[in-house]
């Protein structure tokens, strides 16, 4: 099935972008529009899969372009970004069938999900997101087979990930370092730039963990930078 939307349609999901977004999201957005590689360490549960859910259905029915959505599995690729898809889509007067894996726009943009290795992407291509990285069991396979389908100079491609002790992955974020923008984002950026946490919420998440897991999940430091 194949799904029609309106030029109004798509305003009224641009709008939702500006009232749903936090403002560092709404900063992510706009680099979206400068970098076409954008890799992003985020501390957890900073908003970023619903985000690029959202900036990717905008994309799609705006430019035509596909989008590949990447996950260390494809079953959370499904139930994450597929779903926030299907409800921004609802938002805006659109409803997609819950029985369809791919997402097929009548302007010729198709939107997919993949995970794991074993991926069959012989002549896939697209803007690519590809979430959590570091907490796939194959980081930098992924990583490569994300890098394929976005090779093509009109696609971009967008990593973000909360940081894990997987020394690959570390490996992968470095490289990523060096290939187009980068941007760390913690617990305090969240704090200073409109996240939906406040102070308390940080004192409580501090309680909470080891000191050592405060600062991989919410400072995003990698284990592996103390020995560099």
């Amino acid at each position: 099935m194949k799904y029609t939307f309106t030029t109004q349609q798509l305003a009224d999901l641009k709008a939702l972008l500006n009232t749903m977004a936090t403002p560092y999201q709404r900063r992510w957005y706009a680099a979206g529009l400068v970098h076409r590689r954008r890799s992003y360490t985020k501390h957890r549960q900073a908003g970023a899969d619903m985000f690029f859910a959202l900036e990717g259905l905008i994309d799609a029915m705006e430019t035509g372009r596909n989008q590949h959505y990447f996950a260390p599995l494809k079953k959370y690729a499904l139930s994450i970004s597929r779903q926030y898809i299907c409800y921004f889509a609802t938002k805006i007067g659109i409803k997609i069938a819950q029985n369809d894996s791919n997402i097929t726009l009548t302007n010729g943009a198709e939107i997919a999900f993949h995970g794991g290795l074993g991926l069959s992407l012989a002549a896939l291509h697209g803007n690519v997101y590809l979430s959590e990285y570091a907490w796939a069991n194959h980081p930098y396979a992924l990583y490569l087979s994300a890098l394929g389908v976005s090779c093509n100079a009109r696609y971009r491609l967008t990593l973000f990930t909360s940081v894990s002790p997987n020394a690959e992955a570390f490996e992968v974020w470095k490289h990523s370092q060096a290939k187009g923008f980068s941007l760390v984002h913690t617990i305090n950026d969240s704090l200073q730039q409109g996240g939906i946490w406040d102070t308390l919420d940080v004192e409580s998440f501090k309680r909470e963990s080891s000191v050592e897991e405060f600062r991989q999940q919410y400072l995003c430091k990698w284990p592996q930078e103390a020995g560099q």
